[in-house]
C-alpha cells in the first residue's frame, strides 16, 4: 500500500533557509575568532594564561565551531535538494523524512 507524502514547502524552505544561516554565522564567527586570537598571540601582550587560552581556542574550539558550521550548511543543501526532488515528483528520497 501506497503512503501520501506531503511537505509544506514553505515551512521546509524557512527551514533551509535557517540552517543556512546558522551556517554561515558559524563560519563568520570562526573566522573573526581565530582571526582574534591570531591578533593577541601576535601582540604578545597575554602573558601565559592568555596563551593558554589562545591555544585552547585553536584547537579545541575552533574545530567545533567549523564542524557546526560545515554540517549546518550540509543540511541545507539536503533540505533544498529534498525540495526540489518533491516539487519534480521523485519520491525516492521520501523515506528520509518519516
Amino acid at each position: 500500500m501506497a503512503e501520501d507524502i506531503y511537505m509544506d514547502i514553505p515551512a521546509v524552505t524557512t527551514m533551509g533557509n535557517t540552517f543556512n544561516t546558522i551556517g554561515e554565522t558559524l563560519n563568520t564567527i570562526a573566522k573573526i575568532m581565530d582571526a582574534a586570537a591570531k591578533l593577541l598571540e601576535t601582540v604578545g601582550w597575554l602573558g601565559g594564561p592568555g596563551l593558554a587560552a589562545v591555544g585552547y581556542w585553536l584547537d579545541r574550539m575552533k574545530p567545533i565551531v567549523d564542524n557546526l558550521g560545515k554540517m549546518c550548511l550540509e543540511n541545507a543543501e539536503g533540505i533544498t535538494g529534498a525540495i526540489k526532488s518533491y516539487r519534480d515528483g521523485d519520491n525516492s528520497g521520501s523515506a528520509k523524512f518519516r
